[in-house]
């Protein structure tokens, strides 16, 4: 469980001192700053600027991608990674991933990682958000993000006669963020629904609904954040249209040449300090719950994805299994690494720490081989590239799992959305504990991991923060 809150702190100064000068159409005085245009900072700055007596300022350390066909065009996706758009955050060595260093990719330009992602679009099941609400934040559970999730979204109704599960009730049709179907299927991808059904529950039949409905059991194929003409879909794009509207003003900064001293980061330090092993009673107990009765690994199909050590065969076809747990128990922490705002933060996300979650991606990657063992792929499969079929026990299963484990990109909870007596840093209504007028907006305030990629429930996150402040 693991966001940036090191680095929203590390901002801080900028929202009290600006240190670049004002051009003659940027007043001098706001009233809302957002620090950070990323996928929420957009939306939220965005709705506030909707009242045509505000003004908000967005201060962003990238550019706005304009022009940036790694952001616009979607089969691309993953292209811009490491590259000017991306922090380029790297974790401190694993001792679950063999001491190996990780790349951690987070956007840096307008819209955020909305620009960076794969443009998956999920929601949690049910149970995660009232999980969420349970841990003392009335009003965010299944319920009210739902709601604010279809505030968001615009859905392109997929045709009649269409492969994809859906059912009108549990989406969205006129907000700025769309959404779309493909228009074509891989045949490769055709036999997998069948063939993970039939390895997964062979005596019992699974109905697949539509999962934007809360539950995610099944397999289904998921819209994506593509416009049919204009590309990939940002928070940039679809709220401000690419351009910026009424009543924003976006500053863009460089260096910054102090920052606020450790004690000063107010509360959000008791977070990242304490032990990164340790979480509360009731986030184990919400945890534990969605593991035992919910979703708990994805099994994501992929084309091709491979690491920069295992390069394709150009003159051969592939099929990936990415497996992914969707409720670790293993805990991480970030933490400011230098009063230098340009170096990066000491982030840890302690992958496999936990002996449940090394355990479980074992079984999670046998079951894999096990779809791609089903009849339905006969005439598909060659042969397994990796890890190779010489891996059969458990011990080295773990040891292929180290070589390979990753992150999926969706690090959350270092501003944890909870008490303050159990290391909450913001209250229900996103306001930092001891401050005034200071929201965090963003997905560190999810206390828990939920069962999906997290671009929609961020900006159900954005639409919510802008009613509370409105």
């Amino acid at each position: 469980m693991l966001g940036h809150g090191s680095r929203i702190c590390s901002l801080l100064f900028l929202v009290l001192s600006p240190r670049r000068s004002h051009t003659a159409a940027t007043p001098d005085i706001f009233d809302y700053i957002v620090v950070g245009g990323g996928t929420a900072g957009m939306a939220v700055a965005s709705r506030l600027s909707e009242d045509p007596a505000l003004t908000v300022l967005v201060l962003e350390a990238g550019g706005t991608g304009a022009n940036n066909t790694g952001i616009g065009i979607p089969g691309l996706a993953g292209s811009t990674r490491g590259t000017e758009i991306d922090w380029k955050y790297s974790t401190v060595p694993q001792s679950g991933a063999n001491q190996r260093q990780v790349s951690y990719p987070t956007g840096k330009v307008l819209g955020g990682s909305s620009a960076l992602n794969f443009m998956i679009s999920t929601k949690a099941e049910k149970d995660d958000y009232n999980a969420i609400e349970n841990l003392g934040n009335p009003g965010w559970g299944w319920s009210e993000i739902d709601r604010a999730s279809k505030k968001s979204e615009k859905l392109i109704i997929p045709a009649a006669d269409s492969p994809f599960p859906y059912n009108p009730i549990y989406h969205g049709f006129s907000g700025p963020v769309e959404n779309s179907f493909p228009k074509y299927v891989p045949p490769q991808f055709k036999p997998y629904f069948p063939a993970a059904v039939s390895a997964t529950a062979p005596n019992r039949a699974i109905e697949t609904t539509d999962p934007f409905g809360g539950d995610l059991e099944g397999a289904y194929i998921f819209p994506s954040a593509i416009d049919a003409m204009s590309g990939r879909v940002t928070s940039a794009t679809a709220y401000c249209g690419g351009l910026l509207s009424h009543g924003i003003s976006v500053l863009d900064y460089q260096t910054l040449e102090s920052i606020v001293s450790p004690e000063e980061l107010l509360v959000g330090m008791k977070l990242l300090k304490r032990d990164p092993s340790a979480m509360s009673r009731n986030q184990f107990t919400a945890i534990s719950d969605r593991i035992l009765n919910g979703v708990a690994v994805e099994f994501l199909l992929l084309n091709a994805f491979f690491e920069a050590d295992d390069p394709p065969d150009p003159n051969t076809s592939y099929l990936v299994i990415a497996t992914t747990l969707q409720h670790p128990l293993s805990r991480g922490s970030s933490h400011i690494n230098s009063k230098d705002p340009s170096q990066s933060p000491l982030i840890d996300p302690g992958f496999l720490s936990h002996p449940f979650d090394a355990w479980l991606m074992v079984q999670a990657a046998k079951h894999a081989r096990k779809i791609m063992a089903q009849p339905q792929y006969k005439n598909v499969i060659l042969n397994e590239h990796y890890p190779g079929p010489s891996v059969q026990t458990d011990a080295e299963w773990i040891e292929s799992a180290k070589s390979r484990v990753r992150s999926e990109f969706h690090p959350i909870g270092t501003s944890c959305m909870m008490p303050q007596n159990e290391s909450g840093v913001v209250d229900p209504q996103l306001k930092v504990y001891g401050t005034q007028n200071l929201r965090v907006v963003d997905a560190s305030i999810i206390p828990i991991q939920i069962s999906a990629h997290l671009a929609i429930t961020v900006y159900a996150i954005a639409e919510k923060a802008a009613e509370l402040i409105l």
